[in-house]
Formats: structure tokens, sequence, C-alpha cells
């Protein structure tokens, strides 16, 4: 059969998927170029045509559902690959049925492609198998094609002929391939394993005869050290295209994931004798996002330049820009950062989402489980925001001779914490402090933790802004003292269930990190002073106001030392004093 497989040592960000890099700069911006190659088919020998990188997400998903049970969905993989950024991940699962989980490219595929080639990776013993689909709606598939039990990247081989695809249905009927072909599915099916992970990166074709070349050089977009806050607008980045072939070409030339939406291609900014009537464009007025139909005649080049329209730039931040060029079937895309004037002293590293930091002390406080979930957890997740201060319902309270206990989680709970899950996202399970007594904190939280335990949540934070409601049962004012300047009552209560809780949950959980929810830094301050427990590991403080800038706190100056009996901040409320 006419498939090969063979393993090579490729490991992650080896290759780049840019070709070589063509720079010129020119004040602030950077000249770049993209090879447009139309070889004849006299000039042409076989060769390899890198078809998809991974660079971006072109593909389909199928859970295989003429056989039930299967699941599974696919993503791009930052953290394995052969050629940076990413590969195609699909994800399988086969313990409850199913045969199979797969990925299809609709892509016009010709005569001259002789053979389908791409680098895999799985995790397990399972095996993979190739489906084509041709002109007559005929769908074709190999046998199983069994990878090796290693870590290591491999190199599969499909020929394209009736040899290799011996399974045919549909359309014709009659076994023939019939040109050109439609589609392209890449799929795991069920063996020895029933879960795991299929990579794939760098599908190739090995092309005989006349075809198409579209060749992207490694090109960085740089803001200089232009100021662009405030700036309204501002041209400059500029690309070329060049035609080395001899025949004319059309491309399509788009701006993807522009800074805040924010950006439309200009005309060529420079003709020679003859060009000017080379280019159709379309878009409402001067203004568009893309080029729909560049001619670049043979041995020719074509510049054009972009504009950013953006009112509200930061100079601190770094904003992707994505560019996509087309011609015929074939489709390339890149992406490059647009560098703030002051960027460069702020080191942040590359941009990653939530599933691919491990630890970060950054989090959002939203209460996803009451509502807008779908909507706003990818978002945050595409931020790399790491933690949710948030909490879950109870299936059912049951009482108990000190208070109530959790018993049992919600099904709306449950699905929340399987999404953060999914999104790279940590809980931390945090409510307020409302018992009449210490054994009854005790007895909740206890009940709190056994529940969640399963579920891997192990961060609680006791209480939020306490003073907002212990004062009028317990005693003293909101930010922790008397009338005299003494400890307040219900700082002692708060204390004290604090503590009666935290020994709750340590004894379910002795590794769970337990915070004090004190909010306000004045009472933060005096609970400190009355003394938490060994079992409490730090305190909440909410520094920020309610009426003035974040830059500013209302904890310094004389009127605060009077008030609350000392001062947290410089005499102009800075933050960072």
């Amino acid at each position: 059969m006419g498939i090969t497989t063979e393993t090579n040592r490729h490991g992650k960000g080896i290759t780049m998927k840019t070709s070589k890099m063509m720079v010129a700069v020119m004040a602030i911006v950077m000249m770049t170029g993209f090879a447009i190659s139309a070889a004849t088919a006299q000039e042409a020998k076989p060769q390899k045509i890198l078809i998809d990188d991974f660079s971006a997400d072109k593909w389909s998903f199928s859970l295989g559902r003429e056989f039930r049970g299967a699941k599974g969905h696919k993503e791009l993989s930052k953290t394995e690959f052969v050629s940076a950024p990413s590969a195609m991940c699909v994800d399988y699962d086969f313990t409850e049925g199913g045969a199979y989980v797969g990925i299809n490219k609709n892509i016009k595929i010709p005569e001259q492609v002789k053979h389908v080639s791409f680098k895999a990776k799985i995790t397990g013993k399972n095996r993979v198998f190739m489906r084509i689909e041709d002109a007559s709606g005929q769908v074709h598939k190999t046998s199983a094609i069994a990878l090796k039990n290693t870590d290591k990247w491999q190199d599969i081989t499909v020929n394209l002929d009736k040899k290799t695809f011996r399974h045919h249905w549909g359309g014709a009927k009659d076994g023939k391939i019939h040109w050109p072909l439609k589609s392209l599915f890449i799929a795991p099916e069920k063996a020895e394993n029933k879960k795991g992970k299929l990579y794939v990166d760098d599908l190739a074709f090995l092309v005989q005869g006349e075809w198409r070349t579209v060749k992207f050089p490694n090109f960085d977009i740089l803001a200089g050290d232009v100021e662009l806050l405030g700036t309204p607008s501002w041209t400059g980045y500029i690309f070329t295209l060049t035609n080395t072939g001899k025949t004319d070409i059309e491309a399509k030339v788009e701006l993807v994931d522009a800074p805040n939406g924010h950006a439309s291609l200009a005309l060529p900014w420079r003709r020679g004798k003859g060009e000017e009537d080379i280019l159709n464009t379309s878009g409402p007025g001067s203004k568009f996002t893309h080029l729909e139909k560049l001619t670049i005649p043979a041995g020719k080049s074509v510049s054009c330049s972009f504009k950013i329209d953006c009112p509200n730039w930061n100079p601190y931040n770094r904003y992707p820009l994505t560019c996509r060029l087309t011609v015929g079937d074939q489709v390339s895309t890149q992406t490059r950062e647009i560098l703030g004037a002051k960027s460069k002293g702020v080191l942040l590293g590359q941009a990653r989402n939530s599933k691919e930091i491990k630890e970060s002390s950054i989090g959002v406080v939203y209460p996803w489980e009451h509502g807008a979930l779908p909507k706003c957890l990818p978002m945050v997740a595409e931020a790399g925001i790491k933690w949710n201060r948030g909490s879950v319902r109870w299936f059912k309270m049951e009482k108990t001779e000190h208070g109530g206990k959790p018993v049992g989680l919600h099904p709306r709970s449950i699905k929340y914490l399987e999404n953060l899950k999914a999104n790279g996202i940590n809980l931390i399970e945090s409510r307020g402090i409302g018992y009449d007594n210490a054994e009854a904190a005790y007895t909740y939280w206890k009940g709190a933790a056994e529940v969640l335990k399963p579920y891997g949540i192990n961060h609680f934070e006791l209480g939020n802004e306490p003073n907002g409601h212990m004062p009028k049962k317990w005693g003293g004012n909101w930010n922790g003292v008397t009338d005299d300047m003494e400890i307040a009552p219900w700082i002692y209560k708060f204390v004290e269930f604090v503590n009666a809780a935290a020994k709750g949950i340590k004894e379910v959980h002795p590794d769970a990190v337990v915070i004090a929810g004190a909010g306000l830094h004045s009472t933060a301050r005096r609970a400190i002073q009355v003394g938490f427990s060994k079992d409490v590991d730090g305190v909440s403080d909410h520094p920020y106001p309610y009426s003035v800038t974040p830059e500013l706190i209302p904890w310094g100056g004389e009127h605060c030392l009077k008030r609350d009996g000392f001062v947290s901040a410089d005499d102009d409320h800075t933050f960072l004093s």
C-alpha cells in the first residue's frame, strides 16, 4: 500500500513557518515582500509544496456520528508542534463508543498532486486513516495507518492512487479517482487506546507539473518611535508582492484581526509606467479591509500600504496584526506585532492564553455561574487570565446541630467548573461570613471543602468586605474601630469565624489555600492585630476607591489618621506609596 511512515527528530519549535526574512527599514516602517512564483510545465520538476502549516485553523471537525458515542474536539496546539507557532491537535475519546473523529479541509487538489504528506504524533497506540472526496462526490478511504509508539514526530506519506485508497462509496461508485479532488480528511480511529491526542503539522503535496506557489518571507511590523497614543491615524506599514513567474497572477490581500478593528488597505503607493489599471478594489469608499483582485503582472512587483485608524493607541501596548494572501486555492497567513513606542520596556513576553499558562497571580472577579458564561469565558481565557473569584451553588443544604452543611453541587455549577477547567482557569471559591457562631462556620466550610475537593478546588476566600453587615450585628464602626478608637467587637467575631472555617477546610484539604476576606484596608489591619490562626494563609485587601482614579487610594493624609488611627499612603493618597 502506498503509505510510508518515518520517525524524525523534530521537537518543539525547531523550524519557523515563514521563509527567509526580507526586510528593508524605511524610516519607521519595515518594507516586506511576498514572493509569488508561477512555474511553467516545462520548468517544473517534482516539488514538495507546503499547503498548510497550521499557523491558523482552517479545518472543520467531525465526530463520526454514524458510529455513536465518540467525543472529542480540535484546537491549535502552541506547545506541541514541528514548525512554530502551532500544530493541529485532535483530542479523541472512544470510551463510550464511536469509531473515529477527524478533521476535514475543503481544498481543490489537481491531478498533478501525486501524494500527500504530513507530520504526525499520537499519544498511545491508535491508528489514523485518510479520506478524500473526488470531483464526482465519491469518497475514497485508506486502510488504517499504524503510527509508531514514540513521542517523536513521524513523517506520513500517502499516495493518491486506487491501490492506497481501497475503500470507496458514494458519487460515481466506480472506485476510480475523479480529479480534481474536493476535500481531504485525516482521522484517528478506535483501537487499543480509547483516549488520546493526535497532532498534525506541515501538510504538503508532491506536485508534478505546473503549480503556483506562494512564498511568504519572515517580516516584522514595527511602530518605531512614533507616539501612538492619541494619534487619529497612522500610515506606513508596507509590503511588496513580487511575481517571479512568466504568467500574470491575481491575488487577494486581506487584513484580519487588526488592532481594535481599525485598519484599511491603501491603493498601491507606488506605480510604474503602465501599472495604472492593475488594481480592482472593493469596499466602502476609499477605505476597505481587503484587495479583492490584485493583478501582479509576470516579472513585476506591486507595493501596497495599509493604514491603522485608531484614536486610542496605547504606546505601552503591543497590537497583533494579521495579513492574509490568497492565490487560487492557496492561502497563507502571517501575524506580526505592532509595537507601541514605549512597549519595548514592557517585558510581558509572547501573549498566551490561560491553558498555556501554568502559574499566574492574575485573576478576575465575575460570577459566571450566574450567567453570561459562554460569551465571557473564552475572551478571558484568550487574555491569559488564570483565576476567577466566584462562587458555586450547592445541590442542597443539610441541617445539622450547628447550622447548614452543603451537600453536592447544582448541575449548573458542575457545568460552570467544567467550563473553567476547559479554558484553563482556576476558581477561588469566595462567599460571605454570615454565621451566628464559630461552630456553624466550621460545619459549613468543612462541608464545602468536601464537596469541592473532587473537582480540584483548593483555594477559598472566607468573607467579602464584612464591614458592610457585621458592625450592625456585633457592634463597632465600618472601619474596624469603636468611637473610642478601640478594635471593634465585630472584628473579633470575624476573626473567630474565619479561624473556625479555616480549621474545617484544612481538615479536609491540608494543602488548601485559605484567605480571610477582610476587604477594606483598615478592617484587614485590625483583624491581623487580633490574630488569625495558622490555618489562614493570607488576607485580602481592597485598596481601590469609589470616587477617584485607580492611581489614588483613600488611606492617606490627616483625615485617615484621625478616622482610622493609622495611615497606609502618603498625604497625596498615591497608590504607589
